[in-house]
């Protein structure tokens, strides 16, 4: 008896486990792809709806993260096709000066960005946009410390 009930809670728990890993398998399944334009044209709106942005500012806004969007596909292309041709095998070991010089693209990249989002937003609502990426950042440090505990 004791045995039939250890086998029969075994099946119920592997039961639950195989749905979770269906639902988490549908939600990929429906997720749509976006086009980089699309994801641009979201982004902006909600950006409207957060800072009140007028039309003219929506559309340099809009201008300002295609360039960015399209800018970081090229980087992702141009990876893919470097990782690609070398040996999948070979993990390539970065020095620190190489770590620091992409670091200091990387905050290059970010101020110039900073400061076309700054000559286009007022003052108002670029502490509100600032504020909203420091929220947003706070948010993926407490998801990263959420993952690592497990």
């Amino acid at each position: 008896m004791k045995k039939v009930m250890i086998i029969a809670l075994m099946f119920v728990t592997g039961l639950g486990f195989s749905q979770q890993d269906a639902k988490a398998s549908l939600k990929t399944a429906n997720k749509e792809k976006l086009t980089t334009e699309q994801r641009v044209e979201k982004r902006v709106a909600k950006l409207t709806a957060e800072l009140g942005l007028d039309a003219t500012q929506q559309k340099q806004v809009s201008e300002v993260l295609l360039a960015k969007a399209k800018a970081k596909e090229a980087k992702m292309a141009e990876y893919k096709t470097k990782n690609a041709a070398n040996d999948a095998a070979v993990k390539k070991e970065f020095s620190e000066a190489d770590k620091a010089k992409f670091k200091a693209e990387r905050q290059a990249k970010m101020n110039e960005h900073d400061a076309k989002m700054k000559s286009i937003l007022t003052a108002e609502q670029y502490t509100k946009w600032k504020a909203g990426l420091k929220d947003k950042a706070g948010k993926k440090g407490e998801k990263g410390k959420k993952w690592k505990k497990q």
